[in-house]
């Protein structure tokens, strides 16, 4: 884990904000930490819908993106996502209390906006695979 304040570069707040850590990053990728908790959205009978993995991937997303823009101007940033470019999901549902490890790549950008690659882990296990295009505030 390393000392990084989530809350400077994403809005999510109580039971959405689903990134509790940031492991690892830079200005190309990020690595979250994530444990499925009672209090997550899509939780039936101690189960999360793997959907959620969607959220985690924005989250991460837009930790990494906030990241740079805080380093060029000292002001955080929230990003949008603004489109799923393509998701594969590996598990039909998520017990609660599994940590997921979420390893997000910037795949290229142009601008304010950018195509980002996530890939959500439990263990060894990949959960999903998620590709999400990004448009950022700072245009």
């Amino acid at each position: 884990m390393i000392d990084f304040d989530i809350e400077k570069v994403i809005p999510h707040r109580k039971r959405m904000k689903l990134v509790e850590e940031v492991l690892e990053i830079d200005d190309q990728k990020v690595i979250t930490l994530s444990v499925v908790n009672d209090k997550w959205p899509l939780l039936t009978d101690g189960m999360v819908n793997p959907i959620i993995l969607i959220e985690i991937v924005a989250q991460t997303t837009g930790i990494v993106v906030g990241n740079k823009r805080m380093k060029e101007t000292g002001e955080g940033v929230y990003g949008y996502l603004v489109g799923i470019k393509d998701a594969e999901f590996y598990k039909d549902s998520i017990p609660l209390g599994t940590r997921l490890e979420c390893r997000v790549n910037l795949m290229y950008d142009l601008k304010a906006y950018g195509v980002f690659t996530g890939v959500v882990y439990s263990g060894e296990e990949t959960l999903a695979r998620i590709e999400i295009q990004v448009l950022s505030t700072e245009e």
